[in-house]
């Protein structure tokens, strides 16, 4: 079943129309990751809220899904609001450092993990608050049993995004990080011939993008088809 609306509603107006000539130039993408341009969906409403509540007390967060979820999106949105410092700059914990985020769980080395644990100790001692972001939930790693068991200890939200509209309105998303523009009939068509995973929607819009500059075309349902062969 076809979708009815136009891309434009599904973006809140973030996307603007490019002239054929506009769509050769090479543009950088260009990730806005501030809270007014977050599309909150049933797959991270939790994990929104839980960010929303993570001031103080000690508390710690662990958010997890597959790459193209938000993640980034919401540990930048937190980092803002409370200040945050990224654990892996922190060389003193000084009681003026009382929010810390790591990003990238699965991806630590074990220096790494080992700052991550003296972070956790510190937020337990001063009060103050963590988040961390993982593809993998913490329980399934293979990293220190120190941190591991910590981290277990705080909020673990797994944040998901399968819903066919909330797939297009990442299709979207994603166009508008290229400044590309796509049709409803363009996103109907990629969604019933990609994966409806983040990830390889995401490389579905990248292979789309460098067709269309190298050819020098405007996106279309043909040119899809040519960009998925």
């Amino acid at each position: 079943m076809g979708y009815s609306f136009h891309l434009r509603d599904l973006c809140g107006g973030l996307v603007s129309k490019m002239t054929k000539n506009q769509m050769a130039l090479n543009f950088p993408i260009n990730t806005d990751f501030s809270a007014e341009n977050f599309m909150q969906n049933s797959g991270n409403k939790n994990a929104l809220q839980a960010i929303n509540n993570l001031q103080n007390n000690g508390d710690v967060v662990v958010i997890y899904g597959e790459a193209g979820t938000g993640k980034s999106h919401l540990v930048a949105m937190w980092q803002k609001m409370v200040v945050a410092v990224n654990f892996k700059d922190i060389t003193n914990f000084s009681n003026q450092i009382t929010h810390i985020y790591a990003e990238d769980l699965e991806t630590l080395s074990k220096p790494e993990q080992e700052q991550l644990f003296h972070s956790f100790n510190h937020v337990k001692s001063i009060n103050g608050a963590l988040l961390v972001s993982s593809k993998i939930p913490p329980a399934q790693l293979d990293i220190l049993p120190d941190i591991k068991s910590r981290l277990l200890l705080g909020e673990q939200i797994e944040i998901t995004l399968s819903a066919p509209q909330e797939m297009a309105i990442l299709l979207a998303k994603l166009a508008y990080d290229r400044q590309l523009e796509l049709s409803p009939e363009v996103i109907n068509y990629l969604l019933k011939r990609c994966e409806r995973s983040p990830k390889i929607l995401k490389e579905c819009i990248a292979k789309l993008d460098k067709l269309s500059l190298e050819q020098k075309r405007k996106i279309t349902v043909h040119l899809a088809r040519e960009a998925l062969a």
